[in-house]
Order: structure tokens, then C-alpha cells, then sequence
């Protein structure tokens, strides 16, 4: 298939229906890419370190899937080292029978995997001794070892008294990782058993108990130590397909919308929720509710239809994404002339990518399995035109 593709100037099938788990393309829209940058960055712990909540709007086959996943693999691949950060991306909302937040939870918790929790306990145990030791460090030794003496915990105790109340429970639960205790990451992965001598001695069961955990990881991950930098600069979640809460019961909408209002609640500093919607803003009005609408950090960013122009400049930086290494033609929609291009998008109602390249791989495939199209040469608007008038299109 690869070879085949080459042959016409793709390095790989450039139209795809739905996009990959990793995105690193992306076309046209550099105001949208803008935006969703400047929200993935502002929370990060080098930036402003606020919160963000946003709302990424827009019809079916708009490209909101793409935009998550795109930055997805920017944040944790492309610009890793750059960003330092965690972003976790939940394809859809409903991961369970039932819409819930706890079903998210544990989608949640299998991306980040016990492993990097495992390494965060043990990061955490290394920065609580190390500023421990920098507390001792400003005092005599003779200070340092009388103190030691009364109390080996003594440095370690003051560390964690410096760190913002609501973060004691989660530092501590962790500590305890670090420190051999198996049962607290089966109860973070499993929501249970719970680990007695700890804050956490309620099962990982309800919506309120999903979000306190997890808010609590979250902070724990990008809290600052003493004077020491944090594990990471910020963390970004994604959901997408939020529109599947209008299929459930009014009750089942209430706990969720609660969840996400008790998430951003208890978030202040360093993390970014992005909820993705196929709806029109009218329907996202009645759909949200206003305690959780009021929560959101900026306008709606919205993925709107394209006009003719944008379309074909949003086609032209696409197709140069998939092009071999090295390659060079004499136009840029090869192997489409540009008079098939604006015949197909003429044809096309609303210029959306899924529906863009819905068409363009029609009309490509008809023309090499059953037109006889040949390496080289180009889908004129003649043949575009014939294949579509053939399907109906």
C-alpha cells in the first residue's frame, strides 16, 4: 500500500476518515492552533501556571478529534522536553456503559499507567528529602543532629507542612508508595482495597471520589517542593464526544456536569480541561449547565466550516504533510489538477475535512483502480466530475 501511494507523492494515505491515536500534522486553521497552544502552555508551571477550561466546539468531521490528539502528541512526543508535561487524552466520554466520571477515572489512570505512578511516588520521596536536607543545611550541625535525634522524621515533617494543606493526604499517600506500601498503587489503579493509616479509606467508587482523587494526583504531580522545581510543568486532559451526555438521563447529565464543576474546583493552578462537542452553540447552551458554563477560562474555540480559499489552503498544507521525503511537483494538490480541486469543493455543501477528504479519496481511488490514472498524470475536472455525477454526489 505504501508503494502505491508513492507512486501518486504520498508518503502514507493523506485522507483519512478518522485521524490516528498520534497527530502531528497539522493544516490551515493557524488561528485555532493559536489558541489551543496558548491554552496548553498558559497553565504550565514556567508560564502563568493558572488553570484552563475550554470548550472546543464544532459540527461532525470538523476536525475536533484531530486538534486533541494533535496536541496530545505534541505535549507528551513532539515537544516533550519542552513542555514537560502529562497529556491524556479520553476518546469519548462514555468508556463505560453508563456515562460517568468515575468510568473516566479509570480510563484516566490506565493511560498514565501504574509504572509512571510508580516513578512519580519515588520522584516525590527524592525531592521531599532533598529540600528535607536543604531545611537542615541552613542550620548548624550541631542543630541539624540534636533535632535528628528527637525526631529522624524531623526535616521531612517541616517539608510537608510547607506544602499547601490539601496537598498532605495525596504527598503522604504517595510517600507511602515510595516506601514499599504495594496496597496504595492497587487502590489508585483498582479504586480499592482502601489503605488503612491514611487519608484514603473510602473505595475509588463514586463520581465525588473520582474527582478528589484524581485532582489530587494531578496537583501532586506538578506541586512545587520546597524550592524545587516541580515533576511536571502541567497536565492537559482531553475529552472528547462530550455531546454522547445527551443520550442519558437527567440524572445522569446532573452527576456529570457536578464531577466537571468539582474537577475545576479543586484545579486551581496548572492544569487544562478540554471538553470537545459536536453541537451548535445553541445547544451547548441549554446542554451545560450554568454553574459549570461560568467555570470556563475563555469563549468557546470553534471549528467552523471553510470557505472555498481556506479549504484549498488548508489542502495544500495537508497534502505537503504526507509527502515523501525529497519530493517536488509541479503543483501543490497533485495528483489532483486545481480545477478538480474547486470542482469537488464547489460540489461539496459544507467544507469540513472529514467530508473534504471523504470526497477527495473517492474521487482518487476511482481514478486509479477503475479510470486507468497513471503515475504522473493528473485528475482533471472532467474526471472528477464524471466519477462524482456516476455515485450521486
Amino acid at each position: 500500500m505504501y508503494d502505491y501511494l508513492k507512486d501518486y507523492g504520498f508518503s502514507q494515505n493523506p485522507f483519512p476518515i478518522t485521524p490516528d491515536y498520534k497527530v502531528t500534522n497539522w493544516a490551515g486553521r493557524d488561528e485555532v492552533k493559536t489558541i489551543l497552544r496558548d491554552v496548553v502552555t498558559s497553565v504550565l508551571a514556567t508560564d502563568t501556571g493558572l488553570s484552563e477550561f475550554v470548550i472546543l466546539l464544532g459540527t461532525y468531521g470538523s476536525g475536533k478529534t484531530h486538534a486533541l490528539r494533535y496536541f496530545h502528541t505534541m505535549i507528551n512526543d513532539i515537544e516533550k522536553d519542552a513542555f514537560k508535561s502529562i497529556a491524556i487524552y479520553v476518546p469519548k466520554v462514555q468508556v463505560a456503559p453508563k456515562i460517568s466520571f468515575l468510568a473516566i477515572y479509570f480510563q484516566i489512570i490506565q493511560e498514565l499507567g501504574l509504572d509512571l505512578i510508580r516513578e512519580l511516588a519515588d520522584q516525590i520521596r527524592d525531592k521531599v528529602k532533598q529540600a528535607a536536607d536543604d531545611i537542615g543545611g541552613t542550620l548548624s550541625r550541631e542543630e541539624e543532629r540534636t533535632l535528628r535525634e528527637q525526631d529522624k522524621d524531623y526535616f521531612i515533617k517541616r517539608v510537608i507542612e510547607e506544602i499547601p494543606k490539601e496537598d498532605h493526604p495525596m504527598i503522604r499517600f504517595l510517600l507511602d508508595f515510595a516506601n514499599g506500601n504495594a496496597a496504595v498503587g492497587k487502590y489508585l489503579y483498582e479504586g480499592k482495597p482502601v489503605v488503612q493509616g491514611t487519608d484514603f479509606t473510602q473505595p475509588i467508587n463514586t463520581d465525588y471520589m473520582a474527582t478528589k482523587v484524581i485532582s489530587s494526583l494531578f496537583r501532586a504531580m506538578t506541586l512545587s517542593i520546597g524550592d524545587l522545581e516541580p515533576i511536571y510543568n502541567g497536565v492537559q486532559l482531553f475529552i472528547d464526544e462530550v455531546e454522547d451526555v445527551t443520550e442519558v438521563t437527567n440524572a445522569e447529565q446532573f452527576a456529570f456536569w457536578s464531577a466537571i464543576r468539582e474537577l475545576v474546583n479543586r484545579s486551581p493552578y496548572r492544569f487544562a480541561l478540554v471538553l470537545s462537542f459536536s453541537a451548535d452553540t445553541a445547544l451547548l447552551e441549554a446542554l451545560i449547565p450554568i454553574a459549570v458554563a461560568e467555570r470556563t477560562s475563555r469563549q468557546n474555540i470553534e471549528l467552523q466550516a471553510l470557505e472555498i480559499d481556506e479549504a484549498k489552503e488548508f489542502l495544500r498544507s495537508h497534502l505537503e504533510s504526507f509527502r515523501p521525503e525529497g519530493y517536488e511537483s509541479h503543483q501543490p494538490y497533485y495528483p489532483f489538477a486545481e480545477e478538480a480541486v474547486d470542482y469537488i469543493f464547489e460540489q461539496t455543501v459544507q467544507l469540513i475535512p472529514r467530508k473534504i477528504f471523504r470526497k477527495l479519496r473517492t474521487v482518487f481511488e476511482r481514478a486509479v483502480r477503475r479510470e486507468g490514472l497513471q503515475p504522473g498524470d493528473e485528475i482533471d475536472a472532467g474526471l472528477a466530475e464524471e466519477i462524482m455525477v456516476s455515485m450521486g454526489l
